[in-house]
């Protein structure tokens, strides 16, 4: 299982299942090689992008329509990653052209434009993927994985915490997240506190990096 934590365009899903098509990708690319195998079957993989912003929701659906023809399973949760059920007011801010910032932030120079359903990502989490039944032939020479990207606005400082606390995070394999620090007081102390608990519980098999790969931001590959 991959999970893209604010999917954004889907560009990480699509480095998973056609890697060939971005050789620019250098990180992500080597994170799934060594987590699903260079060689791995995509109908053994399944990937849920997760993205509020409604900017991308066309896009990710074209891309889970394509991928659904080739029988490769791409689901598109169009909500936000929360810390519980609600609903949460978005705020955009212009950036440069073609780019604005979507963030829960409300900064100096942001508008309030979206109230975005939020999802208890931990409850999720335990319903849909670690309740999930796993064939005991599945045809994979590597073992069941899970694997999440999260970039998600500074929502990070809410959510991640809330996985530590619930043991959602320590069931996942691999966790390469972007961390949108010194913004609010605070900030960097939370980052240090997640970063210290997972690397030093002995019972948490999870390997978090502190990790951003941005390439092909703006995609622009032609799908399958």
């Amino acid at each position: 299982v991959f999970l893209d934590v604010g999917a954004n365009m889907g560009v990480h899903g699509r480095f998973l299942f056609e890697p060939s098509k971005f050789p620019l990708a250098n990180v992500s690319r080597g994170i799934f090689d060594r987590e699903f195998g260079a060689n791995r079957n995509n109908s053994d993989v399944c990937v849920f992008a997760m993205e509020p912003n409604p900017k991308h929701h066309p896009r990710l659906e074209e891309v889970a329509a394509a991928y659904g023809r080739m029988g490769w399973r791409y689901h598109v949760l169009p909500v936000a990653a929360g810390d519980s059920e609600g609903i949460l007011t978005y705020y955009t801010r212009h950036i440069r052209q073609n780019e604005d910032d979507f963030t829960v932030l409300k900064k100096p120079d942001a508008h309030p434009t979206h109230n975005i359903t939020v999802l208890h990502f931990a409850k999720w989490l335990e319903q849909h993927v670690y309740q999930r039944k796993i064939p005991e032939n599945h045809r994979s020479l590597f073992p069941p994985k899970v694997v999440m990207k999260m970039d998600i606005e500074h929502s990070e400082y809410e959510v991640l915490p809330d996985l530590i606390v619930s043991g959602m995070l320590c069931k996942m394999d691999f966790v390469f997240a972007e961390f949108h620090g010194m913004q609010v007081e605070g900030d960097m102390a939370i980052e240090q506190a997640i970063l210290t608990i997972v690397s030093t519980t002995k019972n948490c098999k999870t390997r978090l990096l502190m990790l951003d790969d941005e390439s092909y931001a703006d995609d622009g590959v032609p799908l399958p």
